[in-house]
């Protein structure tokens, strides 16, 4: 789609890939709820609340750089 809009090939592929890193971090993740349930002990608002903020500053990285 990105291609069909007018960018290149190589940085589509690249905000793609990129951008793939924030789905593990960035609340509410699967991943996140996975562990917690499987450690027992550890809070999910508590997972969520210790995520926001690097996930929000790995946005504003990406937004920059791009």
């Amino acid at each position: 789609m990105m291609k069909d809009k007018g960018y290149e090939a190589k940085f589509a592929a690249v905000v793609t890939t990129s951008s793939a890193l924030l789905g593990p971090i960035m609340p509410p993740s699967v991943l996140m709820i996975l562990y917690a349930i499987a450690v027992g002990g550890t809070s999910i608002a508590g997972l969520f609340l210790a995520t926001i903020i690097p996930a929000f500053m790995v946005c504003g990285a990406q937004l920059i750089v791009t």
